[in-house]
């Protein structure tokens, strides 16, 4: 919420925060174990 809101005083962060507390909503956070790039600039098309 922080990232997209801008902080935890943002009204929608709020009643997001609020629904989470009675149970009517949920907030999942997802922390990748490995990241992987690739560099399509190296692949030659014929």
């Amino acid at each position: 919420m922080k990232k997209y809101l801008g902080s935890l005083e943002h009204p929608m962060a709020k009643e997001l925060v609020n629904l989470a507390k009675r149970g009517e909503s949920v907030a999942i956070e997802i922390s990748p174990f490995y990241f992987s790039t690739w560099d399509d600039g190296k692949v030659k098309i014929q």
